[in-house]
């Protein structure tokens, strides 16, 4: 008989009396004859469960099965609460909890209380955007995730919620937060016109000095509003040459649709591998203001007075 399949039939107290106050969560089914199913296997009145293995005087899997999938009725069941609605071996219906009201309400309860999030569920998915929200705009590292510090906070700020593993984040929650970020991105820059763009080298100050290049692009909206957006952050091992300079600020143009001929500037240093990787552009390249002032004021410290 599968668990839950005769939620709709009576269950009855085994024939022989039984002292056990476990016995009123407990009882068996009746044949077609009317004869009690004492097969070894009593029903849960709460769950219909009838796999559960409970033969002769012995309930330690009853009292087992109510600890693990009924707490408050195991709770209610050891202050013995029931003792004085049982009548001749057989609970009232006024003490005995029914799988239609009394019963359900307080599994209910009990999974609230004690049973942590499922993963999938409407808690435990918008706890985990807000924790990859919060590591991506914070800059924090994905080992935050695996630190005790973090996890005790977690367990007192949110009891049920399993914070979920650093691989699980970066490969999956981050991942999908950045294509959202990037759909969203997307949509602005298709209605955007008159394009100038920014692109730059530069080298880390940790991690042995590793080399990147940007991409962000300035535009207008409709409605006349500026937009920034910082498009590409790439680690950059390659040779500096203009042409892999070059490559990449036509692939990055290509990517996120954008036409060179809406393009109204493009913003570099004056470093000379950026001057040849634009000098396609001869009337949109313009030098950075704030490197040029750099490079004046150091120049010009340099002179003797």
């Amino acid at each position: 008989m599968a668990e839950g399949s005769d939620s709709a039939l009576e269950i009855f107290q085994p024939s022989k009396r039984t002292k056990s106050e476990v016995w009123s969560y407990f009882g068996f089914y009746k044949s077609a004859e009317g004869n009690l199913i004492e097969d070894g296997h009593p029903v849960c009145r709460t769950c219909n469960n009838n796999k559960i293995t409970a033969k002769g005087d012995n309930t330690s899997n009853l009292l087992s099965h109510l600890h693990d999938q009924h707490p408050l009725l195991y709770s209610e069941c050891k202050s013995g609460r029931l003792q004085s609605g049982r009548a001749a071996g057989k609970p009232s219906d006024a003490t005995v909890p029914s799988s239609s009201t009394a019963g359900i309400q307080t599994l209910q309860q009990a999974f609230k209380r004690q049973a942590a999030y499922a993963p999938t569920s409407k808690n435990a998915q918008g706890l985990t955007a807000a924790l990859s929200y919060y590591i991506a705009k914070d800059m924090m590292p994905f080992q935050i995730v695996e630190k005790p510090g973090f996890l005790r906070l977690m367990k007192v700020a949110v009891t049920h919620y399993k914070v979920p593993s650093q691989t699980l984040l970066s490969k999956t929650e981050i991942k999908d937060l950045n294509n959202q970020v990037k759909a969203d991105v997307g949509k602005s820059l298709a209605q955007g016109t008159w394009f100038a763009a920014t692109t730059d080298l530069w080298t880390s100050k940790s991690g042995g000095g590793q080399p990147y290049i940007s991409f962000t692009i300035h535009y207008l909206t409709p409605d006349w509003q500026l937009e920034s957006n910082c498009l590409e952050l790439q680690f950059f091992p390659e040779d500096h040459s203009a042409h892999i300079i070059r490559g990449f600020f036509e692939n990055m143009l290509e990517e996120w649709g954008i036409n060179k001929k809406d393009l109204v500037c493009i913003t570099t240093d004056n470093a000379t591998n950026m001057i040849k990787a634009f000098e396609e552009f001869p009337d949109l390249w313009l030098g950075c203001f704030g490197h040029n002032l750099n490079l004046a004021i150091s120049k010009a410290l340099k002179i003797q007075g």
